[in-house]
């Protein structure tokens, strides 16, 4: 009985069959030549027609469990595909869709193609990461629960130095989701006191620390940018730069301290009474820049006892006589 054996399209018994040989069929390459058959062997699995279609009811099982004959350790529950139907992400016969190139039997489409917020396979990471990196395909979830575990499969270093610095251990806080275009979160939305009291040059905060671990860059201290300052005789200091300045708030020196909080008993004509205004030699800057040496030249003095210009006028330094410091 040969009832109901011709298949799709009532197609006759010879096509297939010689009269004379019926065990010596056509190939189905003599009617699907250019794309199912063909292209069918790009998956050496599947290069043999009959290991997934019955030759007289070629679209008879269903799908998933013509898949299932060989594929039955996959257990597929990926949300949004009704009946978890293989055929909607995997071509059967790879020369019917365009696929992509990321699988590794050229047979699966694009998770973009349904995912379109993520942009393509390799929106977010400059190393061309595909999705599969981080999802497990037939579920599409995450290959760990914890969001920061599966970005230390590849980014181990970061998550050391996270680890030690309280607010970053969390990748995403800073990164957002990978599957926009990368965008660093800005410092200033957890270090708002630190960006606002910053001082001027000092607003970008990696140029001193560390992303990830927030610590001052190896080599990186306040002469590299302040050189000259940091040639001064203030710069031996024991708490260093620090002592009178402070690069951000909310800790540490709100502005320069007097010079008396270290310079506390200077002698000699620091404490003379000047004639202008009756006031001591008090204001340190009048004389001395902070990040230079002492300057007890005969110009300095000078510039306010102008009516001495013409006082014994070839002496380098009035401190020969004046003493400053006793």
């Amino acid at each position: 009985d040969h009832q109901g054996a011709t298949g799709i399209g009532g197609h006759a018994c010879t096509g297939c069959h010689a009269p004379h040989n019926p065990a010596a069929p056509q190939s189905c390459a003599t009617c699907h030549a250019r794309t199912q058959a063909f292209a069918a062997n790009k998956v050496p699995a599947h290069a043999n027609c009959e290991s997934c279609h019955s030759p007289h009811n070629p679209l008879g099982a269903p799908p998933t469990q013509s898949c299932a004959k060989c594929h039955g350790n996959v257990k597929a529950t990926h949300a949004g595909h009704a009946n978890d139907r293989c055929i909607d992400c995997h071509v059967p016969h790879p020369g019917d869709k365009q696929v992509s190139l990321n699988s590794p039997h050229g047979s699966a489409l694009s998770c973009s193609t349904c995912h379109t917020k993520a942009t393509s396979d390799t929106a977010f990471h400059n190393a061309k990461t595909a999705c599969s990196s981080c999802h497990t395909p037939h579920q599409f979830q995450l290959a760990s629960s914890a969001t920061g575990a599966v970005c230390v499969r590849c980014h181990a270093g970061e998550q050391h130095a996270t680890s030690t610095s309280k607010g970053h251990t969390e990748c995403a806080k800073c990164h957002g989701t990978v599957h926009a275009p990368h965008k660093s979160e800005s410092c200033a939305s957890c270090h708002g006191a630190e960006a606002k009291t910053a001082p001027a040059g000092h607003a970008k905060c990696v140029s001193c620390h560390t992303p990830h671990d927030g610590k001052q860059k190896a080599g990186q201290t306040c002469a590299t940018c302040h050189a000259k300052e940091g040639s001064s005789a203030h710069a031996k200091v024991a708490g260093g730069c620090a002592t009178c300045h402070r690069p951000h708030g909310p800790s540490g020196v709100a502005s320069p301290p007097a010079c008396a909080t270290c310079h506390k008993d200077l002698g000699g004509m620091h404490r003379i009474k000047a004639k202008a205004g009756g006031l001591a030699h008090a204001a340190c800057a009048t004389c001395h820049a902070q990040h230079e040496p002492a300057k007890a030249d005969r110009a300095v003095c000078l510039s306010c006892h102008t009516d001495r210009k013409d006082h014994q006028p070839t002496a380098a330094k009035c401190n020969g006589c004046h003493v400053f410091k006793d």
